[in-house]
């Protein structure tokens, strides 16, 4: 079957692109790490059409198959670890792992302040 292409946006000029790098201190807390005034604050976006986290970006120091996702509904970066075994789910990383100097690039598309 197909699949099917539902168009969002055909105009990006109204809206706004900003490339970041995610830098993580200290420990990981279940559910989502938060900036001080909130990733949309921070980035000086109203709303998030798109996020997307690169792992393996030229920054990164996260360990093999880390991946980084952007929670729309909480505002919040969730990092999740692959298991060891082939065919193993993602599980979001346990409260308390340590993510010191963690440094991730993140791209975002959303609409302006």
């Amino acid at each position: 079957m197909p699949v099917t292409v539902t168009v969002k946006s055909r105009d990006f000029t109204a809206k706004k692109r900003v490339v970041a790098d995610l830098t993580f201190s200290g420990t990981y807390t279940t559910g989502g790490e938060v900036t001080t005034n909130g990733f949309l604050r921070d980035l000086g976006l109203s709303s998030m059409d798109i996020a997307h986290i690169e792992s393996g970006a030229p920054v990164a120091q996260a360990a093999l198959g880390t991946i980084a996702k952007y929670e729309y509904s909480t505002d919040k970066i969730t990092l999740w670890e692959s298991g060891a075994a082939v065919d193993t789910p993602f599980k979001e990383l346990t409260s308390g792992q340590s993510i010191a100097n963690l440094v991730l690039r993140g791209a975002f598309i959303g609409n302006s302040r």
